[in-house]
């Protein structure tokens, strides 16, 4: 079965490139959506004290 292989090693299933990694767009999103609302959360503890 290469051709499978093949496919994953090339990053031909829609992955987004980010210098030599080739990430998942999904994981990207949660990813982001985690960092963000960490990052919120600090803000806001920061606002309360």
């Amino acid at each position: 079965m290469p051709g499978e292989h093949g496919r994953e090693k090339g990053g031909g299933s829609n992955k987004i490139k980010i210098g030599r990694l080739y990430v998942d767009p999904i994981f990207l999103l949660v990813f982001l959506f985690f960092a963000a609302s960490a990052g919120l959360l600090l803000f806001f503890l920061w606002l309360a004290s």
